[in-house]
């Protein structure tokens, strides 16, 4: 049994299995131990290239960088994540929220209700810094989604850049994301 190796199909070639008129022209004879270590060689993520006379040797992969559209994608992605985490009890945010502003809207005065009453209790606070306090975390929350808007939008910026400044950039964004997302308690 002989094997060959065909630069211009990137192919190994048994002669047991294969007439030698229709192998590729560019056919060079390999050991079976080189057929092997290439074998392994590319099961272990390396690449089989020609060398100057058509002999297979292995390289290192070249880690190809993802394109400018591929990093957007994932921008939008990350921010999906962001405000997904953000927005994970979205119902008693607003709520909450709506029965603070009601209760300062009042003077703080009259019964503060169960979403005041609750987050008083588990802050240590008295219902109207509670309700202050409650009002303050909306806002930074609603700011916090302007924030995220914003960074999403500097995905536009990836699509002028190619290559690593690209992929510096998408880091660059989905971070300053993680730091928004950071700063809400």
């Amino acid at each position: 049994m002989t094997i060959f190796y065909s630069a211009s199909t990137g192919g190994f070639f048994d002669d047991a299995l294969f007439d030698a008129d229709t192998l590729p022209a560019d056919v060079v004879e390999i050991t079976e131990e080189d057929h092997q270590a290439l074998l392994q060689g590319q099961s272990d993520m390396k690449q089989i290239v020609a060398d100057d006379n058509g002999y297979p040797r292995l390289l290192e992969r070249q880690a190809s960088l993802p394109t400018p559209a591929e990093l957007v994608q994932r921008i939008d992605a990350y921010a999906v994540t962001q405000y997904t985490y953000l927005n994970r009890f979205e119902v008693e945010y607003r709520e909450r929220a709506t029965a603070a502003r009601r209760y300062r809207e009042a003077g703080y005065s009259g019964e503060p209700g169960i979403w005041i009453t609750s987050f008083a209790e588990a802050a240590g606070l008295e219902p109207a810094p509670a309700a202050d306090r409650i009002i303050s975390q909306a806002e930074a929350l609603a700011d916090a989604f302007a924030q995220l808007a914003a960074l999403r939008m500097r995905k536009r910026e990836v699509l002028a850049l190619d290559g690593e400044d690209a992929l510096l950039r998408a880091r660059e964004i989905t971070e300053a994301m993680d730091a928004v997302v950071q700063t809400i308690e």
